[in-house]
């Protein structure tokens, strides 16, 4: 079993909070009986590829995660969630604002950001919602291209009560093959409700 420990973050990724939260954070996280497996690439700049998402219970694992860690991630959300009494803690969490509505050139604009920024770690669940879906969106693998990052590919295994940090992956031309491909790599972990994936 692999403990939550800030020395597993590369310091450019660090996000230097106070001690308490990374604490509570790590307290939490031991106390729900979740591991860590593999690791975190070096790069400067690289989006994490989450799923399956099927239950808030993948984000608030999550962010005791990311409080352990201490690790500074931003990640993409509805903008629903952002609005008082929570929208602060949302942003203070690395929350990114996102009209579904009028994505109008949100992955472009991202991809800009991520590549004029000197270190950033940018997660995105590709499904887009926790409910089940057809088709995944394929925006992260075109900021991944246009931001000339790779991706990792990390999961919950909520069979194993732990989360999988795993392939580190190129952007490649074929967006509907990638996305079929890394759709595939995803089956093996079981989520919180197996429907919705």
């Amino acid at each position: 079993m692999t403990d939550i420990n800030p020395t597993m973050i590369p310091p450019a990724h660090r996000a230097g909070r106070n001690r308490f939260f990374r604490w509570l954070g790590r307290t939490a996280y031991r106390l729900m009986g979740w591991k860590l497996i593999g690791r975190f690439p070096e790069d400067d700049r690289y989006i994490m590829v989450f799923a399956p998402h099927t239950s808030n219970w993948d984000f608030i694992i999550g962010i005791f995660a990311m409080l352990g860690l201490d690790l500074r991630c931003n990640w993409l959300a509805k903008i629903s969630l952002f609005k008082p009494p929570f929208g602060g803690i949302m942003k203070w969490l690395g929350g990114i604002p996102v009209d579904r509505k009028n994505p109008g050139t949100m992955a472009e604009d991202t991809a800009v950001a991520i590549k004029q920024s000197p270190a950033v770690v940018l997660l995105i669940t590709p499904e887009g919602t926790r409910s089940k879906v057809k088709d995944w969106k394929t925006g992260f693998l075109r900021i991944a291209k246009a931001a000339e990052c790779r991706m990792l590919l990390i999961s919950m295994d909520y069979r194993k009560k732990a989360i999988v940090l795993g392939d580190v992956l190129e952007p490649q031309e074929n967006y509907q093959g990638q996305i079929l491909d890394i759709r595939n790599y995803f089956q093996q972990f079981a989520p919180k409700i197996p429907k919705n994936f």
